[in-house]
């Protein structure tokens, strides 16, 4: 048995409704998402058995973007290892809840990262030059983001928006060569194609499930759940198997799948890599 079989694995949500916090970890827990390098706001899908019924009831009737009460209702999902830590891996607001019927009840809920925030008005109007990076930081302030700004900052004449804070983003992506995405609570910013920094991971044979798949964009890899590899980061491909040496080389991760669950078997990323040339680009 390995080092990570005997790590126990950690998966928790929180939920915040009306400024209360409540933090579910030791029940059966399910979640199953997609990162990708995409001005498209994240989406992910938990499941939850068993939990108190006024506790369902109050989730579904208030975590409705049609509720009355118009304050964000926050979901974090936390996962990792006992030994080995863990950290968030997705911040949202509930997007919709519903309920299976007794004696298991599975409390199905849909989160949309930023949604409560992006669909509030936005209106920018700056004539004269304007500094791209700039413009990326108004676009994050109206979604309440951090921002991670690596692009080739350029000038940018008279800039004008008028429409929702997320729709912004994908405008902003149009003024330059650029990749716009968000990640937790931070709007990630690069040169198109290019990676957020130095690698973060070097996979080899002992890692994946399966074998690598070489795509036509690159090579798509799944192994065990860890934080080492976020969307956007480079990642290399370091196999001795003569079956799957075709995949070796570096890429970038512009689509994570993640399949995690408390007690089923499942605890596993799928990396979709694009793969990169000199410098990072693809």
């Amino acid at each position: 048995m390995t080092a990570t079989e005997l790590d126990p694995r950690v998966l928790s949500m929180s939920i915040e409704i009306d400024g209360v916090i409540r933090t579910y970890e030791n029940l059966s827990i399910s979640v199953k998402m997609e990162k990708w390098i995409t001005t498209a706001p994240l989406v992910a899908y938990i499941e939850i058995t068993n939990l108190k019924n006024e506790v369902a009831s109050a989730i579904i009737t208030e975590g409705t973007p049609f509720n009355q009460n118009r304050t964000p209702k926050t979901i974090t999902i936390k996962a990792g290892r006992l030994k080995g830590g863990s950290s968030d891996i997705f911040i949202g607001n509930i997007f919709r809840a519903s309920s299976s019927q007794p004696p298991d009840r599975v409390l199905t809920i849909e989160s949309r990262a930023y949604f409560f925030e992006g669909a509030k008005a936005a209106t920018e109007m700056t004539p004269g030059m304007n500094k791209l990076s700039a413009i990326c930081q108004h676009a994050a302030d109206d979604l309440g983001l951090d921002l991670n700004f690596s692009a080739t900052d350029k000038n940018i004449r008279s800039y004008t928006f008028s429409g929702g804070a997320q729709q912004q983003l994908k405008y902003v992506a149009s003024l330059a060569d650029i990749d716009v995405f968000s990640d937790l609570d931070t709007l990630i910013v690069t040169d198109k194609g290019k990676g957020t920094g130095a690698v973060t991971r070097t996979l080899t044979s002992s890692d994946f499930v399966g074998m690598p798949l070489v795509s036509e964009r690159g090579a798509v890899v799944k192994y065990l759940f860890d934080s080492k590899t976020n969307i956007g980061d480079l990642f290399e491909i370091d196999t001795n198997s003569p079956y799957s040496i075709s995949a070796n080389g570096t890429y970038r991760a512009f689509r994570i799948e993640y399949d995690l669950t408390t007690r089923a078997n499942q605890f596993y990323i799928t990396v979709h890599g694009s793969r990169a040339l000199q410098g990072g680009t693809l």
